[in-house]
């Protein structure tokens, strides 16, 4: 069966029937270790604490499923990152934080969407290195976040990549 991280139903279902389980990770795996960055904790404390009393519920469920089917039941950290047999993931273990210390069931096959039609594709050409500027697909708003690095690394040895996604103009930035 293959089933979304986060569909918990689709782990359970797979676990008590003892069929194959395949995790489809559509964002970035979540580690434990960077579930205790700062950064993270400050994005998701809020909803944390919005989200706490559904959070208890589900943890108390999670229990129940597990001990009545006597299996291993999702813990906070793997609720909204429910693992298979294999784990898909569509992001690249270069992007995501501290990939080293994921189970090797995660298996990184990168981008699957067809390639965008564009008139000048990108292509590092250089034997400058690369910066990737992005925040994600999430909260990537930030026009000061990436102002700030626009100015940092301006006059550096490096080549500067920024990804904004379409929240923001790439005109906001002026001549760059």
């Amino acid at each position: 069966i293959i089933y979304d991280c986060m569909c918990t139903w689709g782990y359970y279902v797979t676990k008590i029937a003892k069929l194959p389980a395949v995790s489809s990770f559509s964002l970035m795996p979540l580690t434990p270790r960077t579930l205790l960055n700062l950064d993270a904790i400050r994005i998701a404390l809020p909803m944390i604490i919005r989200d706490f009393g559904i959070g208890i519920k589900a943890d108390r469920l999670n229990r129940a499923l597990g001990k009545q089917y006597n299996i291993p039941p999702l813990d906070m950290t793997t609720v909204m990152n429910a693992p298979g047999d294999v784990t898909i993931s569509y992001s690249s273990k270069l992007y995501v934080p501290f990939s080293e210390t994921l189970p090797d069931h995660f298996k990184f096959i990168g981008w699957t969407m067809p390639e965008n039609n564009v008139d000048e594709p990108f292509v590092h050409q250089s034997d400058r290195k690369l910066i990737n500027v992005s925040l994600g697909t999430v909260a990537n708003e930030n026009i000061h976040f990436f102002k700030t690095c626009i100015q940092a690394l301006a006059n550096t040895d490096y080549n500067v990549l920024i990804t904004t996604g379409n929240g923001i103009a790439p005109e906001v930035f002026g001549e760059l």
